[in-house]
C-alpha cells in the first residue's frame, strides 16, 4: 500500500482574489494632484500618514499604485542635458586613412 505524500493545508487551500484598496488609491490621486504632481512615493508615503484619517501603506505599495494610473513626479522627467563632448556625435579626424563604405546589406 502506497500513501501519497500531501499536506493537508495543500489539501484545504483556497486562494482569495486580490481586493483593491480604492480609497488608498484615491488618497494617492488626492495627494498627488495636490501637491503639483511633485511628490514622489516616499513624499507620499509621509503625506498620508498627516491626514486626519490617516492611511498606513508602503512606499513599494505607493509606486505600484503610481504606476498603474501613470502618475510620475515632475522632477523624475527632468534629465541631464549631454554635452557634445559627451556624445560621439563629433566630427573627428580620420587618422588612421581607412576608407568606410556604406554597406546597404548588414
Amino acid at each position: 500500500m502506497q500513501t501519497v505524500r500531501v499536506t493537508r493545508s495543500l489539501v484545504y487551500y483556497t486562494p482569495t482574489p486580490h481586493k483593491p484598496d480604492i480609497e488608498l488609491e484615491n488618497a494617492i490621486i488626492e495627494e498627488f494632484s495636490a501637491n503639483r504632481k511633485v511628490y514622489g512615493r516616499r513624499k507620499l508615503k509621509r503625506a498620508l500618514k498627516r491626514r486626519k484619517t490617516p492611511l498606513v501603506a508602503s512606499p513599494h505599495r505607493i509606486g505600484k499604485i503610481m504606476d498603474k494610473y501613470g502618475l510620475v513626479s515632475k522632477y523624475t522627467l527632468r534629465r541631464k542635458k549631454r554635452k557634445a563632448s559627451d556624445t560621439n556625435e563629433e566630427n573627428k579626424p580620420n587618422l588612421v586613412a581607412r576608407k568606410f563604405d556604406k554597406q546597404t546589406n548588414i
